[in-house]
């Protein structure tokens, strides 16, 4: 068994990680594999997707950095369809590790991560002419979806994979009604996502969102997460720092709730549901 430990990557690993992909830029060249240049990761260029919170590092049990990976909720629209980007889904891209064996396991983690937020699915987009990552995304239980090619692009290798919890983990503990905000005659499905408000819970905005007291809103498909920041219960704004998180002003379903306890809000179906994390 393994001592590898995940958490989400902070500023001051900015440079640890940086070194790491430009390392398996290197060995990369050296395979004669033209996918990352030498060089072609700086600390400007990750330094904003730490602060959105979608950068990961994986750590041994010395506390040596082995392994790192990027996971968004933002589509590549050169590469997505609208009608898929309307799936909740995460984007896995910058996988990069040292020892043998690290890739499958945050691929895994990766699938396991998604389920518990409430994402229906991982996807990515590798270099097109790699055919050798495209077999290992595939032995690794990956669907290749397809394989396109736009200019000025050079990845185009689409892969999925269902999210899913880990076995036997606990998952629905509650499931609330909910109300659209506005009438569906009213909105073009094709162009909107329907709002949804939760049942008994109130919450207020940190700018740039709504800061004034105001009900706890959902959209089809969407989720978000829910924890404690040991003064309030906050629910995240997916994409956003955790600073932006709304607080709970009201919310019958959490009153008995620990405080160590985190969550997942989201829209399964028509009904809104809270997951364990």
């Amino acid at each position: 068994m393994n001592a590898w430990r995940i958490r989400q990557a902070g500023e001051k690993d900015t440079g640890d990680v940086v070194d790491l992909l430009n390392e398996a830029a290197d060995k990369l060249e050296a395979r004669g594999i033209d996918q990352w240049k030498p060089g072609w990761m700086t600390e400007q260029r990750l330094r904003p997707m730490i602060q959105r919170g979608e950068t990961f590092v994986v750590h041994d049990a010395r506390g040596d950095l082995v392994a790192t990976v990027s996971l968004s909720p933002e589509a590549d629209p050169d590469f997505w369809t609208h009608r898929e980007q309307k799936v909740p889904a995460l984007y896995l891209a910058k996988l990069a590790g040292r020892p043998s064996g690290i890739g499958a396991w945050v691929l895994e983690w990766a699938i396991e991560y998604a389920g518990r937020h409430g994402y229906k699915a991982v996807r990515l987009d590798a270099w097109a002419s790699n055919s050798g990552l495209h077999s290992y995304y595939v032995r690794n239980g990956w669907i290749h979806l397809r394989t396109m090619s736009v200019p000025g692009r050079n990845s185009g290798a689409l892969f999925e994979h269902p999210a899913r919890l880990r076995e036997n983990e606990e998952a629905l503990i509650i499931e609330t009604a909910i109300r659209p905000t506005a009438s569906q005659d009213a909105i073009d499905a094709d162009a909107y996502l329907p709002v949804h408000e939760v049942s008994q819970a109130v919450v207020s905005g940190v700018s740039p969102f709504r800061e004034e007291a105001h009900p706890l809103t959902l959209h089809l498909g969407e989720s978000r997460r829910i924890w404690h920041d040991g003064t309030d219960w906050r629910v995240g704004h997916p994409g956003w720092r955790e600073y932006y998180a709304d607080r709970v002003q009201h919310w019958k379903a959490l009153d008995d709730s620990p405080t160590s306890q985190k969550y997942v809000l989201l829209d399964e179906a028509g009904s809104v549901q809270l997951k364990y994390i």
